[in-house]
């Protein structure tokens, strides 16, 4: 992705998909960029509610407005550890 095209993600809200491993990563990555993430979302937020100061939403959480669902950039942070 073009460094253009990152920064024009500050327009909409982010969302990391996934709360482990890779979307720690790729947090990393858009706090360095100074990219601001809204929170994650990941099936399993009932049983992990925050990550650092950022709070873990299951993807259908009702906290999430329906702008936020039409308007919010959601990125893929899935890594499987079985794969070689």
């Amino acid at each position: 992705m073009k460094s253009s095209n990152i920064k024009k993600m500050h327009l909409n809200k982010i969302y990391l998909f996934g709360a482990g491993g890779a979307a720690g990563w790729v947090l990393q990555g858009f706090i360095r960029e100074g990219i601001r993430v809204e929170g994650f979302l990941d099936d399993a937020a009932g049983e992990t509610t925050k990550i650092g100061c950022l709070p873990v939403f299951t993807p259908n959480d009702p906290f999430l407005s329906k702008d936020t669902r039409e308007t919010a950039i959601v990125v893929l942070c899935v890594m499987n550890p079985i794969v070689d």
